[in-house]
């Protein structure tokens, strides 16, 4: 049977978090940190215990990290997600930090972001059926943020591979935290839906905002196009991946400085790495190339940080 795509762009509301300025016990090392690594690692995990944190922007006035549950209580109903912001005034040098808290009503797995207010939130619903959400953030008047643009450019037209989010504070003028009123509102917008009972193995979004990357239990690629259009497709060649029946075991979205956009496909069971070129960053993955752990590690890549691309 195929895989019944649900892609409500309308299907969305406005939630609220709750927030707290009490200070974590890492609150110090992570607000020193000028440059922390800038980039996620090249394999995604999923979530498997409540004190799990997430590295989720980084530039030299803003720091967000995200962590999934209850901190420091290990169990399997992660249904909240936790944003750390840690920011500093242009003016007084001053750090700043705030804990909020946001409800979610499925069970969060994972995590990912485009940027400072868009997250991308895998989870399973109460049916027991997975979905990837889009949430985005209303960020408050006197934060800093960091805002990528959304292409609205359909699949195959070439967009500029090096596009860094457009990093400023709300409003022009830093206000600390405690002293920000209004509520941090999100909106909800359900992407994809696996077909019950199948489970969402790993997933990424277009830095650009045009599509979804989702990895299966059929051992395939899916591309969502995320611009309107209901379209699903298969990245050329992962149907036919030299795996096997060894599903695929992770996917990420990175840029090297030589190559440009580029997709990395793990299937760790075999050492086998698969890399996929966008040169033209036009979302349609045309070069390919088969490797190992050892010949990916000895490779000559030139990887940018998320916050340069």
């Amino acid at each position: 049977m195929d895989r019944v795509l649900r892609f409500f762009l309308a299907l969305s509301f406005v939630g609220c978090a709750s927030h707290t300025d009490q200070p974590h016990p890492d609150a110090e090392r992570w607000a020193s940190m000028e440059h922390p690594p800038g980039s996620r690692h090249l394999q995604e995990h999923r979530v498997t215990n409540a004190s799990y944190w997430r590295h989720g922007y980084v530039d030299a006035s803003l720091t967000r990290w995200i962590g999934l549950g209850n901190t420091g209580v290990a169990n399997e109903e992660h249904r909240h997600l936790h944003l750390k912001d840690f920011e500093r005034d242009p003016n007084s040098e001053e750090r700043h930090q705030r804990h909020q808290f946001v409800d979610c009503p499925f069970h969060v797995i994972d995590v990912h972001w485009r940027d400072s207010h868009e997250l991308w939130v895998l989870g399973r619903r109460d049916d027991g059926v997975e979905v990837v959400e889009r949430w985005e953030f209303r960020r408050q008047a006197g934060g800093w943020n960091a805002k990528r643009s959304s292409a609205r450019t359909r699949i195959g037209h070439p967009l500029p591979v090096v596009q860094p989010p457009v990093v400023s504070i709300v409003g022009g003028e830093l206000v600390p935290p405690r002293f920000r009123t209004e509520p941090l509102t999100y909106r909800r917008t359900l992407m994809y839906a696996a077909e019950p009972g199948v489970a969402i193995v790993d997933y990424d979004v277009d830095p650009d905002g045009r599509y979804l990357l989702v990895v299966d239990d059929d051992f395939g690629i899916r591309q969502v196009l995320a611009n309107g259009h209901l379209a699903t497709l298969r990245i050329p060649g992962s149907s036919t991946l030299p795996t096997g029946t060894t599903r695929i075991d992770s996917i990420s979205i990175g840029c090297d400085a030589n190559l440009g956009r580029v997709l990395i496909v793990r299937a760790g069971t075999l050492d086998f790495i698969g890399l996929y070129v966008d040169a033209d960053n036009d979302g349609v993955f045309e070069g390919f190339e088969a490797m190992n752990k050892k010949s990916f590690d000895a490779f000559p890549f030139a990887w940018l940080a998320q916050g340069e691309y």
